[in-house]
């Protein structure tokens, strides 16, 4: 009998669905006629009526195994359950809010990884940020790695960037030529190589919001970037009462709005791998909406700007506080003439 690696996961979208490869951080775009014939077997996939093209496809990814059915309790079903040893693993930081002072008290909640935003390049910020974050600064706490992005500016300054590399610390150097307000009120989509990590939390957390401190100019603190909920200052709290604050129901909200319980992205196959800087919205206790399309469309498999995409509302799609419903007829006649009959 041929079952699917353990670490080797279907996931379905509306459109098409992914084979997730946890172990090589990898996946692959499957039809959803491949993934109804998979079917969950005690601790594996099972693979049931197939084709021989389709089997041929996955022995050659090294995705199937062929094992006697009793051989099953060999292979035990994947751990899914998801931890992390800190209240906060990111913080993200504007440059006006960046010292020391508050690097320390995000040590004080065993932060691993910063985000530093710059919004406006200046190199003497960049001197800065170099000068705080240096072996003797950095080593009395939890903070790990630091990822800059520097706004209104497109290109690199190498000159610069040449002793920023000679810091451990500094991982990543992005630039991009939004201004502030643009980047805060962009819809940012970012897909990540998926692994066991990120698919574990997934399950059960917003991957964009979980474990994530956003600092603002002025050292307010929020849950999101572009949230207008106001939590506090960090200048003017200490280290006890900011957990207090970090631990509340009202600050974490976000953080357990998984994609599966958000119209669309319930569908989609990305899902488990996505970073979605847009709010989650409530409609009800069981029901949450965006306000906004993403970037991409899983019911026509098609990105924002590649051709034949088109947005929710023109595929007949209606995602609101109203309720969330779906014209088949239409969307099923404009995949038809985007990827015919199959």
């Amino acid at each position: 009998m041929n079952f699917l690696f353990s670490s080797v996961i279907p996931v379905k979208g509306y459109n098409r669905s992914i084979l997730y490869d946890l172990h090589r951080e990898n996946y692959e775009f499957i039809p959803n006629n491949l993934f109804i014939s998979f079917r969950r077997n005690e601790t594996l996939y099972q693979i049931t009526t197939i084709n021989k093209e389709y089997l041929d496809f996955l022995a050659t990814k090294d995705y199937i195994l062929k094992i006697d059915k009793s051989e099953i309790q060999l292979f035990p079903q994947l751990n899914l359950n998801w931890d992390y040893p800190a209240i906060i693993s990111t913080s993200i930081i504007y440059f006006e809010s960046f010292n020391l002072k508050t690097l320390t008290i995000l040590s004080s909640l065993l932060v691993k990884n910063i985000g530093v935003i710059i919004s406006n390049f200046d190199l003497r910020k960049l001197k800065y940020i170099n000068d705080i974050i240096q072996v003797e600064n950095i080593k009395k706490t939890t903070i790990q790695s630091f990822n800059i992005l520097i706004l209104n500016k497109n290109q690199s300054d190498e000159s610069f960037e040449d002793g920023l590399k000679q810091n451990p610390y500094i991982k990543k150097i992005t630039y991009s030529n939004l201004t502030i307000n643009d980047y805060k009120n962009s819809v940012n989509i970012i897909l990540s190589n998926p692994n066991l990590r990120l698919f574990s939390e997934a399950q059960s957390h917003n991957i964009y919001f979980n474990r994530k401190l956003f600092i603002d100019d002025k050292g307010n603190f929020s849950n999101s970037l572009n949230g207008n909920i106001v939590f506090g200052n960090v200048k003017k709290i200490s280290a006890n009462n900011l957990k207090k604050v970090i631990y509340s129901t009202k600050f974490q909200i976000n953080w357990f709005v998984q994609k599966d319980l958000i119209d669309v992205c319930k569908q989609c196959e990305f899902r488990y791998m996505c970073f979605d800087n847009r709010i989650p919205i409530k409609r009800n206790e069981k029901e949450w909406f965006m306000e906004s399309d993403c970037h991409y469309n899983p019911y026509i498999a098609k990105w924002k700007g590649e051709e034949g995409y088109k947005t929710l509302t023109e595929c007949g799609i209606q995602s609101n506080k109203e309720g969330f419903k779906i014209n088949r007829k239409k969307l099923n006649t404009i995949n038809k003439e985007l990827w015919g009959d199959d």
